[in-house]
């Protein structure tokens, strides 16, 4: 399934090998395994140089990048569309953007904190949803209930 690349010193993939991860379910496990252990050094090295980040946190990724990649990411690979080494440095940034601005929704931005929502249940009076009720009504009903005891207050 391997041959080496003299002049990059970067393992070359068979298409017949890649294919056959589509057409032989019982070739599948194998060749993923094949895969993933010859390519997890070039892409964790990948990650740790282009992103910056510590050691663990780019094996961390590198795992997580091959978990999304042999869930079903190698579908639609053809040969018609350039060399896999391409495709997986493709998927491989696409990933990490995802990732990134997963990790950007999570945290908050410099000199912002995260908002302290800790008020006791008991403020809710032993509200019990309406079993007709819609989830809108719900919204404006307690709503309108929190303005009337804001003004009563």
């Amino acid at each position: 399934m391997q041959t080496w690349d003299g002049e990059r010193d970067f393992p070359r993939t068979d298409w017949a090998d890649l294919l056959r991860l589509q057409e032989d379910p019982s070739e599948r496990t194998r060749l993923l395994n094949e895969l993933a252990e010859r390519y997890w050094s070039p892409v964790f090295r990948y990650i740790l140089t282009k992103y910056r980040i510590s050691i663990e946190d780019a094996k961390d990724r590198t795992q997580q990048f091959f978990v999304h990649l042999l869930g079903g990411a190698l579908r639609g690979l053809s040969p018609d569309r350039g060399h896999f080494r391409g495709f997986l440095k493709r998927a491989l940034q696409n990933f990490m953007t995802s990732e990134y601005r997963k990790d950007q929704v999570r945290r908050p931005r410099d000199g912002e904190q995260l908002l302290s929502i800790d008020f006791e249940t008991s403020r809710l009076g032993g509200i019990e949803p309406a079993v007709h009720e819609s989830p809108d009504a719900a919204f404006d009903e307690e709503w309108r209930r929190l303005l009337l005891s804001q003004a009563l207050a």
